[in-house]
């Protein structure tokens, strides 16, 4: 998630240490240390960075002048993933007064077919063997329920699992992330998926 701020903040106005303070509070829950906060104080004006890392790495907040950012890597079950959700509220909670007029929304998804050669029947389905296209993608754009935003959909083959595709998925949102919005975002994009014939089992 990338969330955009109305106008840039300077450091002086950062509020860096409440911040800071806030995260821990937030999420001491989920074991989050002092340790684990850095500061970079750059030029003492628009060129500074707060750092935040959480579950040995695999989580990653920064703060900056312009923007804010949360990163999430190996997410495997529903319990992952649910615990992503309430982070992404929690630390949109934790930005004081800062007004976000834009979040970029994106998941990358490495999934994996149960058998050998369901990937190249699948993705069959868009190759022009006529044109020497043996196998193709998927771009979408579209929208389904509770979600009305437009989310964008690619699907291609996974380079790191022979039996695998790589599923890119999209949307934005005006304004502070509350579990409502994450939940319907998440509902749309699972219709989005199955509309296109992927439905992922655990």
């Amino acid at each position: 998630m990338e969330s955009q701020f109305a106008m840039p903040v300077a450091f002086r106005q950062a509020n860096a240490t409440k911040i800071a303070y806030r995260f821990l509070e937030k999420f001491a829950g989920y074991g989050l240390r002092s340790s684990a906060i850095t500061q970079d104080v750059g030029d003492a004006l628009f060129n500074y960075g707060v750092i935040i890392q959480l579950f040995n790495g695999s989580a990653n907040f920064a703060l900056r002048a312009e923007k804010f950012t949360a990163n999430f890597q190996n997410l495997r079950t529903d319990e992952d993933l649910n615990i992503v959700f309430d982070c992404l509220v929690k630390s949109h909670e934790s930005l004081f007064d800062r007004k976000i007029v834009a979040n970029d929304l994106q998941a990358h998804i490495h999934a994996v077919f149960p058998q050998e050669g369901e990937r190249e029947k699948f993705l069959a389905r868009y190759a022009q063997p006529d044109k020497g296209i043996q196998s193709a993608g998927l771009v979408v754009y579209g929208r389904s329920d509770p979600w009305q935003r437009e989310i964008r959909l690619q699907v291609e083959r996974s380079n790191l699992f022979p039996t695998g595709l790589f599923v890119s998925l999209q949307t934005a949102h005006e304004g502070l992330i509350s579990r409502h919005i994450i939940d319907d975002i998440s509902k749309a994009c699972g219709t989005l998926l199955e509309k296109t014939g992927l439905t992922f089992t655990k």
